[in-house]
């Protein structure tokens, strides 16, 4: 039975911009080019059908639906609810999904109307359409293998209450989404939030919460709470950002710089650990998805096992871990892989009483050792990224900085004794975005051998 949470001592609770919406009002695909609006305009009369932004094959997201598409017999999704907490969303933008949407309302209007774009901007982070030849992609861009449920928490200035927020996580949990996304703070730490936060997980929910943009060593709420995952942001060099937040509770990072989303009217960029917040809450829900058995716990775990590490030493922290970058930046395709291999015991122990318990947060999440996991059986070995201490796996990877005609480009790399074709990108015919750098893997565990990696640029001369 889901507790009712009721405050007598309420308080603001407001989104987490970093720098005014710099919003393109004309639609991008009544153009024959994509204008990002931090970046000078592109002038040229070449198609672009759709752009793939950094943040796509930053987090390895692109690996993850390569893989699954060409084993689609071996990998079977599951949708997964993802839930935002935020401003609400544009249900008429023509980028992002318009079916299986259920809503919570806390006074502030309409939830699939958004005054300020906030909300808006996170969800196209999450689940913008792909394949549909119009704006951006988001990280799950096939709206049938997940849905969202929209808790309008927030009003048309960004500003809501800490009842507003109640309804909206009571919304989340009653509406059985699985992920819970907050781009948002403010306030002091509180019993009743910590206690609806860890009903939730005690009922299977995993939340994220964005961890701050003043650059400073502090605790926000609701991120810095144990049974919600804070998260960071970093830029395009996979740099932890300038403006994000540290403290002990931070646990992980997502894109979160010059971020080009959906919003209200067309597309826009923001900045700020929130758009890092539904980078990492929509790579959860991705891998979720293809391995559903297993808990909240044992995903949120895995994505901190698999996340590339930022740690340098100076951060107060230990091993891979510390409090400026918590274990580092998700990687989709890392986690995918680890539970292909191991299954859910990669995620570590859950029997924890109440499961709630299992949440400590930060560095001190307890992580399985995955040195000691035992590969489980398969007739279907799939090449892994995902490299435990100590193997010795040589891997490529792939820096790439694209000009102002990236959707020319793409790449192939192939094994020269048998002519195969290892991988190749950007996959599912999506395109590079302009004048961009990309930093990310180009393989999986290469064994010994002659390879050739080719950068194929198509060009047509009139």
């Amino acid at each position: 039975m889901l507790t009712l949470y009721h405050t007598h001592q309420d308080f603001p609770i407001f989104k987490y911009p970093y720098n005014s919406i710099q919003q393109q009002h004309d639609s991008l695909n009544n153009q024959n080019h994509f204008n990002i609006t931090t970046h000078q305009p592109q002038n040229h009369n070449r198609t672009l059908g759709e752009s793939q932004q950094y943040g796509i094959g930053l987090t390895q997201a692109n690996a993850v639906w390569a893989l699954t598409k060409s084993k689609p017999n071996k990998y079977r999704n599951t949708p997964v609810k993802v839930c935002i907490v935020d401003t609400g969303y544009d249900g008429s933008h023509e980028d992002l999904p318009k079916v299986g949407i259920t809503t919570t309302e806390t006074g502030y209007g309409e939830a699939l109307t958004d005054g300020d774009g906030h909300g808006t901007h996170c969800a196209g982070v999450i689940g913008a359409l792909g394949n549909n030849n119009k704006g951006i992609v988001g990280v799950n861009p096939d709206p049938t293998k997940f849905s969202f449920h929209i808790s309008k928490a927030l009003n048309d200035d960004g500003l809501g209450t800490a009842t507003s927020v109640l309804r909206g996580i009571e919304g989340c949990i009653k509406s059985g989404s699985k992920i819970i996304s907050m781009s948002l703070g403010g306030g002091p730490k509180s019993p009743i939030f910590r206690e609806i936060y860890e009903e939730a997980y005690n009922k299977g929910i995993l939340s994220f919460a964005a961890a701050g943009n003043l650059g400073l060593m502090q605790n926000d709420y609701p991120a810095s709470y144990a049974t919600v995952v804070s998260v960071g942001a970093v830029g395009r060099d996979g740099n932890r950002a300038d403006f994000s937040n540290y403290n002990k509770q931070l646990e992980i990072m997502g894109p979160g710089v010059d971020i080009t989303s959906t919003y209200p009217g067309g597309y826009g960029s923001l900045s700020g650990t929130s758009m890092a917040t539904p980078y990492v809450a929509g790579v959860a829900a991705l891998v979720w998805g293809y391995f559903p058995e297993c808990s909240n716990q044992q995903i949120r775990n895995v994505l901190a096992v698999t996340a590339k590490s930022m740690a340098d030493g100076s951060g107060g922290g230990v091993g891979g871990c510390n409090r400026r970058t918590g274990f580092g930046l998700v990687q989709a395709k890392d986690a995918f892989d680890l539970l292909d291999m191991y299954g859910c015991d990669a995620g570590g122990n859950t029997n924890f009483v109440p499961l709630s318990k299992g949440g400590v947060g930060g560095c001190d999440q307890p992580l399985a050792d995955v040195s000691k996991l035992t590969p489980r059986p398969t007739t279907d070995l799939q090449q892994t990224s995902f490299t435990p201490p100590g193997s010795g796996c040589q891997k490529l990877f792939l820096k790439l900085l694209t000009d102002r005609y990236a959707y020319e480009i793409s790449w192939e790399l192939k094994r020269v004794d048998t002519g195969e074709v290892l991988n190749k990108g950007p996959p599912d015919n999506r395109k590079f975005e302009d004048e961009t750098d990309y930093n990310g893997p180009a393989s999986g565990c290469l064994e010994p051998g002659d390879y050739e990696f080719s950068i194929l640029v198509l060009c047509c001369f009139v």
